[in-house]
């Protein structure tokens, strides 16, 4: 929590954000948490705080303007405000995982490659209460944000990507044929 801080919240003015788990480094974030409220598909609010010791920064929380900080920063022309080494923003987006027996991108850097008709690389993170969503298009200078208070928010970020960076391309889509499950898998982010 430290290093994120001193390398990428402080230095980008991200001063609205905490990755803490408790929050107790920044009252803004702390108290704001204590007002906001999150709800349920049907309306219902959902109450009390969430914790995900099992991801470092599961517990970040923050504004949509210090989100665009950061997003900005990564589109950036070389990211020299984060990183010593202009080549470095580059390496980032570069692929570190296929999918299994592929040559289908997944991941570059914790960066989920979305398959539109402009490519986009994004991070989701959401708790019962509230998400975020951040893609970028790094050639374009192109990105989108989507915060929200609402669980099964999903529709959202995947309606919202298309019309920011055009439909899924048909090619990847179709990529996928080609792999086989042999078992049944029930998401992790499901208790039923």
């Amino acid at each position: 929590c430290d290093y994120v801080k001193k390398h990428i919240l402080l230095p980008l003015g991200m001063n609205h954000t905490s990755i803490f788990p408790l929050h107790d480094d920044n009252d803004f974030v702390k108290a704001g948490l204590e007002k906001i409220t999150g709800y349920t598909t049907d309306g219902k609010e959902i109450s009390g705080r969430y914790y995900a010791p099992d991801y470092p920064a599961a517990g970040a929380a923050g504004t949509m303007k210090d989100v665009q900080l950061l997003m900005k920063a990564l589109l950036s022309e070389n990211g020299s405000i984060l990183f010593g080494k202009e080549n470095t923003l580059k390496t980032m987006f570069e692929t570190t995982y296929y999918f299994a027996g592929t040559k289908i991108p997944e991941n570059a850097h914790g960066l989920w490659y979305d398959f539109y008709l402009t490519p986009s690389l994004g991070h989701y993170g959401n708790t019962p209460q509230f998400s975020v969503h951040m893609s970028i298009a790094p050639a374009e200078h192109l990105g989108m944000i989507i915060m929200t208070n609402q669980a099964q928010e999903m529709i959202l970020n995947h309606g919202l990507g298309e019309i920011v960076f055009g439909e899924n391309r048909g090619e990847e889509k179709n990529s996928f044929k080609q792999l086989t499950f042999k078992k049944y898998y029930t998401g992790a982010r499901t208790i039923e």
